[in-house]
């Protein structure tokens, strides 16, 4: 992974508060594409940049996760790009601010995980109704970033 900027914590709150005013979109801002955004604005390297552009609905990016990651899904998709952009998997317990987490998200039925930041004692995701912040009780994988 590229290292962070060294303005980075300005970087990624700023991206956070970009994504607070814009609606959710698939394949435009979702879950994924926020955080991989949060990452792009810290370190100027984009892990999804293969991916935007390229669904527009839920089911679209179930079919594109599956067929990227050999069957797998959302959390078989973000293991092989942290892996591939050198993000080390650590506990989630040891999730720093900007680092990348796989959280439990019940209120979304089809895949029930989401990716969020970490942006200090709590977890940035976009959600259908924009930004919120949940407890790192809810990570169940992190990458630092």
């Amino acid at each position: 992974m590229t290292n962070r900027r060294p303005d980075w914590p300005s970087r990624l709150m700023a991206a956070i508060e970009a994504a607070r005013n814009r609606p959710f979109s698939w394949g435009g801002l979702d879950c994924c594409l926020f955080a991989c955004d949060c990452v792009a604005a810290m370190t100027g390297v984009d892990p999804a940049a293969e991916f935007r552009g390229r669904y527009d609905s839920s089911a679209k990016a179930r079919r594109r996760l599956r067929a990227f990651s050999g069957g797998g899904g959302l959390e078989a998709t973000v293991a092989m790009l942290a892996a591939r952009h050198g993000m080390a998997e650590v506990r989630v317990a040891q999730a720093q601010r900007g680092d990348l987490v796989l959280i439990d998200a019940p209120e979304w039925p089809s895949e029930r995980r989401a990716l969020a930041v970490c942006a200090g004692l709590r977890l940035a995701v976009m959600t259908a109704g924009g930004v919120d912040f949940v407890a790192p009780a809810r990570g169940l994988r992190a990458w630092r970033v």
